[in-house]
């Protein structure tokens, strides 16, 4: 999961270079759209 994150984390970062602020944000976001979808498939 935090292999994952990270990933994301530097892949975000160099397209939109946004603010940490913005980047917890938007991390936190991401955790509720994959627990959505997570309960969804299983």
């Amino acid at each position: 999961m935090h292999i994952k994150m990270s990933k994301v984390k530097k892949k975000r970062k160099k397209k939109l270079r946004i603010s940490e602020e913005e980047d917890d944000f938007l991390e936190w976001a991401l955790l509720i759209n994959v627990d959505k979808v997570g309960s969804q498939t299983h």
